[in-house]
């Protein structure tokens, strides 16, 4: 297998960072099955995976793991595998409703679970309550967005179903005066609001 390194500029004040790579995880229960996903780089972004049936020499075809209708992005997956289902969870656009894409959440999807399988996934499932703005000015004096890069997923069997855990970070209590959608960082305004993200979680009950 061979890695290259990519280095994906960011627009300051106006952007927030997004992964380049894929996030990999084996199956526990077959140490040959090797899942990788990722978010394609053009166009409308969406969440991929693909497995490996000899252990990472070599990898299928990529199987689309989110399901929403319409044109949003959808970035930053997670996953991890507990008694051979493969759980993806990434932040999802598809509630925004203009083209500033103000709508943040969070979705989850799985297979080989629910009675899917693989390269099936499970319908996605809404887990923030909440939608956020992702545009929160809250760095730089109050100049600069940034989004953390914190959402995480971790399953495992209790012997009965799939237990799932998802964090991620969240801006839903950050002042409102920090998070207008100008392209204008604006002037400084010593860190107001500086530190409100917060991190949630939500704990999902997955049938085999």
């Amino acid at each position: 297998m061979t890695v290259n390194a990519i280095n994906a500029p960011q627009a300051p004040g106006v952007a927030f960072r997004t992964p380049t790579f894929g996030f990999v995880v084996t199956d526990t229960t077959n140490s040959n099955l090797v899942y990788v996903a990722y978010q394609s780089l053009a166009g409308d972004y969406d969440i991929y995976a693909q497995r490996s049936t000899n252990g990472g020499a070599s990898f299928g075809p990529a199987v689309q793991v989110n399901d929403d209708p319409g044109a949003r992005h959808q970035i930053f997956p997670t996953i991890d595998v507990s008694n051979h289902a493969l759980h993806v969870a990434w932040y999802d656009f598809r509630n925004s409703s203009t083209p500033d894409n103000q709508a943040l959440d969070v979705y989850y999807s799985c297979t080989n679970c629910n009675g899917v399988s693989w390269p099936t996934f499970d319908a996605s499932t809404r887990v923030s309550n909440v939608s956020h703005n992702p545009e929160c000015r809250m760095f730089g004096g109050g100049t600069a967005a940034f989004h953390g890069d914190y959402n995480e997923l971790d399953a495992f069997w209790n012997g009965t179903t799939n237990i799932v855990h998802i964090a991620w970070a969240d801006n839903r209590d950050v002042p409102a005066a920090q998070c207008d959608l100008s392209d204008d960082p604006g002037p400084p305004t010593n860190n107001i609001g500086n530190r409100n993200q917060n991190i949630y979680e939500a704990t999902l009950h997955v049938g085999p």
